[in-house]
């Protein structure tokens, strides 16, 4: 196996789960399979998964509430979203519900294996600390932290202010953020974007620097004049 550890499936649909196991077993993965909401509980107290890829409408449930449950409780683990919902208005809820990707059925199996791989990458880097003022972030353990107060953020609002600090002083239109952090196409829609930003701008609130708005042009992170 390519790791210790496992991706937790939780869909009902038993063609789906044979080939998502058959893909990522055949390329090192050990997958867990789930068909309930409630089960998925079971499998995550037991032990956490890497990643959970999540269907939307399951026996026991939405899985977009699910998902928001674990977000309201801290959980940060990347969620990859496997759904027949493909509108684009389903897309950005899935996104604003705390999601990392979201894939539409039917799929590529080797496009979805790409993304699960894409997705562990973003989640699993190499040790390192970047430190801007007194913000702090853990790329090993993806954490954050100001004056060494923890930060509760979901994965996404990790890989946006990871992305922002690596960036520093660069302006980034907000479909350009979309493209670079989300992994999707922006196709017209960067909701999302502005949503999360905002609330990024309130957790750092303090640290030394802030996500300054350029008017009609979009975001760049830089350190903070106290005049402001």
């Amino acid at each position: 196996m390519k790791d210790q550890g496992y991706l937790l499936l939780v869909e009902d649909n038993p063609i789906v789960q044979a080939n998502n196991q058959k893909i990522l077993s055949r390329h090192g993965y050990c997958l867990r399979c789930v068909e309930t909401i409630s089960e998925a509980r079971e499998s995550i107290s037991a032990a956490r998964p890497r990643i959970i890829i999540l269907d939307i409408i399951l026996p026991d449930g939405n899985g977009l509430d699910f998902l928001k449950e674990l977000r309201q409780r801290g959980d940060t683990v990347p969620v990859l979203i496997l759904t027949a919902l493909a509108s684009s208005k389903d897309q950005v809820w899935g996104l604003l519900s705390g999601s990392d990707d979201y894939m539409t059925k039917p799929y590529s199996l080797d496009v979805f294996l790409a993304r699960v791989d894409a997705l562990l990458r973003r989640c699993e880097m190499v040790p390192e600390i970047i430190t801007k003022g007194t913000l702090q972030l853990n790329l090993t353990t993806r954490e954050a932290s100001i004056n060494g107060s923890a930060l509760r953020l979901t994965p996404r609002e990790y890989s946006l202010l990871l992305h922002f600090m690596q960036n520093e002083n660069i302006i980034m239109n907000a479909e350009e953020i979309f493209e670079s952090v989300w992994d999707l196409p922006a196709a017209g829609d960067v909701r999302v974007v502005r949503k999360c930003v905002s609330d990024l701008r309130q957790t750092i609130e303090g640290c030394g620097y802030y996500i300054e708005t350029v008017y009609k042009i979009g975001y760049r992170f830089c350190k903070k004049k106290y005049n402001l």
